[in-house]
């Protein structure tokens, strides 16, 4: 099973009252004796739409998963959060079918499903962390291959693209909020959004460091220093139009310069 199908299969029997996201960090938080490593997840990895993400398979859970690998995996913890529900025959069943569909090789039943559902978390888990699944392109965890310029460039790409819509919604948030610029609370969804595409920006910032690690260039040397200097603000300006050459915004203005030079014509 993928983490989205496990999510997804445990949400009718667990998700209750809570949100998508809330449900989800519940769920990571029960797999560890460690449950910072997953609520102090660093700057990047922690709004409501990166973990809506991780549960619709947009994305996958490769930081938890590395936050997570020098933990101890609790798997009697996660047993007694399964246990805690209470079931009747009739749910207790049902959860036993819906698994069966996902592991039919695993003897599953009244029983053993507990056990059985815990050894699949810690499975999935584990897994990823050994693996080092990668993201299709459509998600934003990044590989760079060593030698392939092609793989740089779709990252540069990828780059721009979350700049431009990362000044887009902080135009549409400075439109609807112009009395307070810098207040985060409303309107929900375009902020919803805004954090979404400001994960992302910390995670091709991730993927360039370690990249540079073992291939230093002074281009991507560059790049890193004008990331690290772009904030939320930088991208929203009280103003009629974004104003690239303000105070706040010339990293945004470099970086974009930079970009261009790996890009394809």
């Amino acid at each position: 099973m993928k983490f989205s199908e496990f999510a997804q299969a445990l949400a009718p029997f667990y998700k209750g009252e809570m949100t998508i996201p809330k449900f989800t960090k519940e769920l990571l938080k029960q797999i560890t004796s460690d449950e910072d490593a997953v609520l102090k997840l660093k700057k990047g990895y922690r709004s409501d739409k990166t973990f809506t993400s991780y549960y619709t398979d947009e994305r996958q859970i490769r930081p938890i998963a590395k936050a997570l690998k020098d933990k101890p995996l609790a798997s009697e913890k996660f047993v007694s959060f399964l246990k805690q529900r209470g079931y009747n025959a009739s749910d207790l069943d049902k959860l036993c079918k819906t698994f069966k569909n996902y592991l039919p090789d695993k003897e599953i039943n009244d029983a053993t499903v507990f056990d059985v559902i815990t050894k699949e978390y810690i499975r999935i888990i584990t897994s990823f962390v050994e693996s080092e699944i990668e993201s299709s392109v459509q998600v934003t965890t990044y590989k760079i291959p060593a030698d392939s310029s092609t793989e740089i460039k779709l990252l540069f790409s990828k780059l721009k693209d979350v700049i431009n819509k990362l000044i887009k919604s902080g135009r549409k948030i400075e439109s609807r909020n112009s009395q307070k610029p810098w207040d985060f609370s409303e309107p929900k969804k375009l902020n919803s959004d805004f954090d979404y595409e400001y994960d992302l920006l910390q995670e091709i910032y991730d993927s360039l460091d370690e990249y540079n690690k073992e291939h230093s260039n002074e281009q991507f040397d560059k790049a890193l220093q004008l990331i690290a200097l772009i904030s939320k603000e930088s991208f929203i300006e009280p103003r009629e139009q974004f104003v690239i050459t303000s105070r706040s915004n010339w990293p945004v203005k470099d970086l974009l310069s930079l970009i261009e030079k790996y890009l394809p014509d």
